[in-house]
């Protein structure tokens, strides 16, 4: 795994929590750190197409695979989004624009450390 500096990594109770979830609860506790992180935990280069940034509401993770491989949780996911986009002279407002992905996440359990990819 290459660990993405740009990404803050999982720390305290998140960390912990994969760590200790069972296999049956591993895609609950996932979902619920998920939905949790600040909008800079995710991966504005791969997400936003207008060269926005990803808005602190209006997410939504619907998870659709998550599994255990040594220290690290592999994960598929729907990511819907709101990018904002800042106008391009004082007097613009700016824009708000729905968004959706479909990203690949690693998360290495010991580290914290997030590594998200496109998935095509």
């Amino acid at each position: 795994m290459t660990g993405a500096p740009d990404y803050p990594p999982l720390v305290g109770a998140d960390r912990q929590r994969l760590q200790a979830a069972s296999e049956a609860a591993l895609g609950a506790s996932l979902q619920r750190v998920l939905t949790g992180l600040s909008p800079d935990a995710f991966p504005v280069a791969l997400c936003c197409d207008r060269g926005g940034m990803i808005g602190p509401g209006d997410r939504s993770i619907n998870l659709f695979s998550a599994r255990r491989a040594g220290r690290a949780i592999h994960a598929r996911l729907g990511f819907f989004f709101t990018e904002i986009v800042g106008g391009c002279n004082c007097h613009d407002d700016p824009t708000r624009h729905a968004g959706y992905r479909v990203l690949e996440l690693t998360v290495d359990c010991q580290t914290g450390c997030l590594d998200w990819r496109a998935s095509g």
